[in-house]
């Protein structure tokens, strides 16, 4: 158990780290699923199940429930009022629902297009999912990818993951298949974050680019960090495994001086919001910069402010954009110069954090 018996964590560690955890495969998933609305913490929530259920119940029992939108917080204001003047139990449930009921008759007996009630349709869609963040947290609910087996029959069905580590394929649109493992932590009582490894490889060309996440959590908004701490010793052995090896140069066709693209950055860290109740709701600023720029040789301390990074980094949406884009993430690599990345992952870079290995199969060109 990563969380319920590691006394070395206080609760509100325990709970950062759990949320890291989910915001972390939230952020694949939006990578992969490329689509302009993002994936809810619900169903990255759902997804984590697949994967392993005792880490999904030990994390819901530290992250907040259901985010709840402006719609369900009035409804239930409602229903509290209701239920004093009427002097009888009145759920909110049963307001949303008799107010989605009454907009679809009324659309029903109009009869007119989209294009002149789009107001009507957006209400009937956050009414709809206000009614979802009711209910309790289920399994249920509807899955953002499916599960698939296409890839069981294939050679490369166990390549490019570790020995021991389960995984799960999920079919994705244009001929794409999403395969999602966890990697857990050597030393499982020392756990200090949480990592994310995403890769795209093309199974026409046997290309791989790839992306490696390094998830901070604020503290106040605020994060320092003095030359010879843990976290400094983890950023600058991540460093010399990822940056110093040069995969981040480009190759003489892509060094063009005619050419434009963001330099080949390949490690980024990754900042999260903290939860500080329970309770709390499940939001996070996503602020992404590159470990080179973070991490330089002088020995001095560090201190990044939240309300001075906003400038100068990407958010989650620009960043899952361009690593699509082909604007961030590393160069295109062959295969047999990837492999040594994963294993400076799995085993130099640091024991202590959980990682999520991504992989994006392309089957067509």
């Amino acid at each position: 158990m990563l969380f319920h018996e590691n006394d070395l964590l206080n609760m509100a560690e325990k709970r950062d780290l759990a949320f890291q955890i989910v915001v972390a495969l939230r952020d694949a998933l939006n990578i992969a699923i490329k689509t302009k609305y993002p994936v809810t913490y619900e169903q990255a929530l759902a997804i984590l199940y697949d994967l392993d259920k005792n880490l999904y119940n030990e994390i819901c029992g530290l992250i907040s429930e259901k985010n709840e939108n402006d719609i369900v917080k009035y409804f239930k204001e409602e229903a509290t009022l209701q239920s004093i003047t009427k002097n009888k139990k009145i759920e909110a449930e049963k307001l949303i629902t008799r107010e989605i009921r009454r907009l679809q008759v009324l659309k029903k007996k109009a009869n007119l297009p989209k294009f002149e009630i789009r107001y009507i349709e957006k209400r009937i869609s956050l009414l709809s999912t206000g009614l979802i963040n009711l209910k309790p947290r289920k399994i249920s609910e509807k899955r953002v990818l499916n599960r698939t087996d296409i890839l069981s029959e294939r050679k490369f069905a166990d390549s490019h993951f570790f020995p021991d580590v389960s995984f799960f394929d999920y079919s994705l649109k244009k001929e794409r298949v999403l395969r999602i493992g966890i990697i857990p932590p050597v030393f499982p009582e020392l756990i200090c974050g949480a990592d994310l490894i995403y890769q795209q490889k093309n199974l026409v060309s046997g290309r791989v680019r790839f992306v490696f996440l390094n998830y901070l959590t604020w503290e106040r908004g605020i994060i320092r960090i003095t030359a010879n701490n843990k976290l400094m010793r983890q950023l600058k052995k991540t460093k010399f495994n990822l940056c110093d090896k040069g995969y981040c140069k480009g190759t003489e066709k892509n060094s063009s001086e005619h050419d434009f693209r963001f330099p080949y950055c390949c490690g980024f860290l990754r900042f999260t919001d903290n939860l500080k109740e329970v309770d709390g709701k499940m939001s996070t600023s996503g602020f992404h910069i590159p470990i080179c720029s973070f991490v330089t040789g002088d020995e001095g301390n560090y201190k990044v402010i939240k309300s001075l990074l906003k400038k100068r980094s990407l958010n989650f949406g620009q960043f899952a954009q361009l690593f699509n884009l082909e604007f961030a993430g590393s160069r295109w690599l062959d295969e047999n110069e990837f492999n040594p990345i994963l294993d400076h992952i799995s085993n130099d870079i640091t024991d202590n954090t959980i990682k999520l290995l991504i992989t994006e199969f392309v089957l067509q060109s």
